[in-house]
């Protein structure tokens, strides 16, 4: 049986828009995927409102208040690539939760997200598991996202989800099928 790494994070109610007075808006959020033992995937998307690429500065932290910063790096969003960025972490400790933002230069920044590096290959504790699949963008019912959050926050923490597994969605399959024809 081979090890399988899954994306670690779970999705927010609302991700922040724009940080008042900035020219860059973050309107995707932020999240986290190929989470390793030692290593972590980081990703935003931030939308300028002038044509330019973008300078951030991603930062990751162990505190949620990133009283110390841990990994402080500048990253560029380029239109090319529309205006997304993909930041692999490495030397991370395994089964650890770390803290990240991005900042642009302006004073605006992304909502904060928590991710979760893989436990240690060796470690045999048991870890929480959610899934997703399957979501019609175009008919707007994502109710199972808010249940899932509700009673995660609920449980008490040795007993919250810790890797969600996203299978996919519908709305991929309907383009493809539309250029088909």
């Amino acid at each position: 049986i081979g090890t399988v790494y899954l994306s670690a994070g779970l999705p927010t109610a609302a991700a922040a828009l724009a940080t008042p007075g900035s020219r860059v808006s973050f309107p995707q959020g932020v999240a986290s995927a190929d989470p390793q033992p030692d290593s972590i995937l980081l990703w935003t998307r931030a939308q300028p409102l002038a044509e330019g690429d973008v300078a951030l500065i991603l930062q990751l932290s162990s505190s949620e208040d990133f009283e110390q910063v841990l990994v402080e790096e500048t990253v560029s969003a380029h239109s090319t690539a529309d205006y997304t960025v993909r930041v692999q972490i490495d030397g991370l400790q395994p089964g650890q939760f770390y803290y990240y933002r991005f900042l642009a230069d302006d004073g605006g920044m992304s909502r904060t997200g928590r991710t979760l590096t893989a436990p240690d290959p060796a470690s045999t504790t048991p870890f929480r598991i959610a899934f997703a699949s399957c979501q019609n963008y175009e008919q707007g019912y994502f109710g199972a996202w808010g249940s899932m959050l509700s009673e995660d926050e609920a449980r008490p923490a040795a007993e919250a989800i810790q890797f969600v597994l996203h299978l996919g969605d519908f709305i991929y399959e309907l383009y493809l099928n539309r250029a088909d024809k």
